[in-house]
């Protein structure tokens, strides 16, 4: 497994002590909505895991800011290099 793939699936430690794996800031119910419009159906475990990996990416693009401030296009700068 790459190492960028590793560090996108990292477990983010949310509150949830079931089997969602929960992410920290963005919510199963949004995450099970993505699934929902992408018509297709997660396991409990892949809601939460695509919360983590959703996390992780945006720490990931801000990782290199910096000065406290960040535009549309700046993000989409980096999400260019990012690739």
């Amino acid at each position: 497994m790459k190492e960028r793939t590793r560090e996108l699936l990292k477990d983010r430690h949310g509150a949830s002590s079931n089997n969602y794996g929960c992410p920290v800031h963005i919510s199963l119910d949004a995450c099970g909505a993505l699934f929902k419009e992408a018509g297709i159906a997660p396991t409990p475990g892949a809601v939460g895991k695509l919360g983590d990996v959703l996390e992780n990416y945006a720490l990931m693009l801000m990782k290199g800011v910096s000065g406290g401030r960040i535009s549309e296009t700046d993000l989409a700068r980096i999400v260019d290099e990012i690739g």
